[in-house]
């Protein structure tokens, strides 16, 4: 990274959210982060309005929302096929009876 990044109010904040994830040890692909820090970032810089941002957090939030309904069924489809699997490698919290 640049030098001139490492001062950036808003990555350092995405920074601190992804080493928090690291730590907590879920270090996921922090689009979610990224986006949310982009988003920010051109609005601090009046790139965008305030009712712009707010636009796109709202299609982003929707767009996240799609996905984790999504992921969370296809999650239960695949612990129901092999629930044998499921506490360990599907992530359920306990194992099947």
């Amino acid at each position: 990274m640049s030098e001139g990044f490492d001062s950036l109010p808003w990555l350092e904040r995405l920074s601190g959210v992804i080493d928090a994830d690291i730590a907590k040890g879920k270090p996921g692909l922090p689009i979610g982060y990224i986006v949310a820090a982009l988003i920010r970032a051109l609005h601090e810089k009046g790139v965008l309005s305030g009712k712009e941002r707010d636009g796109l957090f709202a299609a982003w939030d929707r767009v996240d929302a799609l996905h984790r309904e999504t992921s969370d069924k296809e999650l239960k489809a695949l612990r129901e096929q092999y629930p044998e699997l499921s506490a360990s490698v599907l992530g359920a919290t306990s194992d099947p009876s």
